[in-house]
This record gives C-alpha cells, structure tokens and sequence, in this order.
C-alpha cells in the first residue's frame, strides 16, 4: 500500500441509517489519473468529502502517500497536499485558469500576499517556481 498515492479500504459514511457509501474500496498509484462516475446520489461528492475530511468516515480507512488520514482534520490534509474544489466553474470570473490555479496554491506559498500584489521580484520567482511545480 506505500507505494499508492491513495487508498480507501471499506471506507463508509452513514447518516443515521442511510448508507451514503458503504464498504468502499479503491487505490490509485502516483501518476495516474481516474475519474469518480456515477448516478446523482450513487456517493461520489459524499466520498470526494471523506477523502478531504470535509466529513468524517463512519468505517474504513483513507491512506495518503501510505499514512492513514481518515483521523487528520482538514488543515493538516491541507499541509499534506491534499484539497479539493468544488463544482463551481470559476471562483473568481475574471481570472484565467492558471490565475485560479495559482490561487489553490496559496498554503505553499511563502511571499507575503501584499508582495504578490505589487509583483515584487521574490512574489514573481516563487510564482515561477509554483507554474514549474
């Protein structure tokens, strides 16, 4: 299992009696990209939750990089580099896709924000580096 990126073993949700998910299990490697489909109401937004800690699991485990977060709250998913998004098609319509990006990348930078702001040399190499990353 260290060698995935992530892994749910018999994760569950309930609410009250209602099985939102219920014994599920999946892994996916470093570099590999899937996708999460299914019919309204078949759990996929409720297990996009489990996994960023925006609730708690019921049953299972979650495994980031083979350490067990199902316990971890939010902000320490955060500084693992785990997050997620919404389904909301631009937070800031004005913005270009990689200008939204970039904002997701706030918690791993380390220029003060008024710095960005007046494109100071440090703001404008660590944005460099973050489009490098």
């Amino acid at each position: 299992m260290h060698s995935l990126l992530l892994s749910l073993e018999h994760a569950g949700k309930n609410f009250g009696g209602v099985h939102a998910v219920k014994d599920l299990s999946f892994s996916i490697g470093h570099a590999e990209v899937v996708g999460l489909i299914g019919p309204n109401g078949s759990g996929k937004s409720t297990t996009v939750n489990l996994i960023s800690g925006s609730l708690p699991v019921s049953s299972g485990q979650i495994y980031f990089n083979g350490e067990p977060i199902e316990r971890l709250p939010i902000h320490l998913r955060l500084l693992k580099g785990l997050s997620r998004t919404f389904q909301t098609t631009s937070v800031f319509a004005e913005f270009t896709v990689l200008q939204q990006l970039l904002t997701a990348c706030h918690r791993s930078f380390k220029i003060h924000p008024l710095f960005s702001m007046l494109r100071s040399r440090a703001a404008l190499q660590e944005q460099q580096q973050q489009l490098a990353k």
